[in-house]
């Protein structure tokens, strides 16, 4: 009985078939990357600027109030 020292070598075809779903995996993660919400946001902001957006209702200024004091830690 002989053994081999060589180690066997897959061919293309097997090494194509374990790469496809990696391909498939990194595929389907770029594409998947940006939510619609999120495409056509400014990314780099300007020092001093704001964004020009809708004034806030009554409800949506009162939110962001409660939210801010309780984040204020009792300082």
């Amino acid at each position: 009985m002989q053994i081999s020292l060589l180690r066997h070598t897959p061919s293309a075809a097997t090494r194509i078939v374990r790469l496809a779903p990696v391909v498939a995996i990194a595929t389907l993660v770029l594409l998947a990357g940006c939510r619609q919400d999120e495409k056509n946001r400014p990314i780099h902001y300007e020092k001093g600027s704001q964004l020009q957006t809708a004034p806030l209702n009554q409800k949506a200024a009162e939110s962001l109030r409660h939210h801010a004091l309780k984040q204020n830690f009792g300082l």
